[in-house]
């Protein structure tokens, strides 16, 4: 049943990221840039939808807390700026549009800063070798950063 839980999953995960790469094809013609909005906005609810649901995202202690109100707290403040978004007028929407990125910038650097720390606790016992061979991850093909003592 798992098993098949998780090919539904991963399928699930595959339309959506159709939905998305032809949503964004659609949106370089002023003509279909809204249906292409919408597809791309399908495959996104999708994904998130797949992700709560389906248990082999979950990893292999259940859901963590902290990441599901993560989550949660990534969907209201989506709800928001998309409501933000509804009422900026056509003319300011470069400026809005500016903001959201400079705030996906400043993520991605959190999210960097955030790996580098982690990663500095790294014993270096893992050459690169090992890394190619994929033998610094754990059964959960998470990263072990303390491969071995040195």
């Amino acid at each position: 049943m798992d098993g098949m839980l998780d090919l539904l999953a991963k399928a699930s995960y595959f339309i959506a990221a159709v939905l998305f790469i032809f949503g964004l094809k659609r949106m370089s013609s002023p003509v279909t840039a809204r249906r292409g909005i919408q597809w791309a906005g399908i495959g996104m609810v999708l994904a998130t939808l797949v992700t709560f649901v389906a248990p082999t995202t979950w990893g292999a202690h259940g859901v963590d807390p902290l990441n599901l109100g993560l989550m949660l707290l990534a969907i209201a403040l989506s709800v928001v700026f998309w409501l933000w978004g509804k009422k900026v007028p056509l003319t300011d929407m470069p400026q809005m549009v500016a903001i959201f990125n400079g705030m996906g910038g400043g993520s991605a650097a959190a999210i960097g800063a955030a790996a580098l720390v982690t990663a500095a606790g790294h014993t270096g016992a893992c050459d690169a070798a090992a890394m190619a061979a994929h033998a610094c991850l754990d059964a959960d093909q998470r990263p072990r950063w303390q491969c071995s003592a040195p």
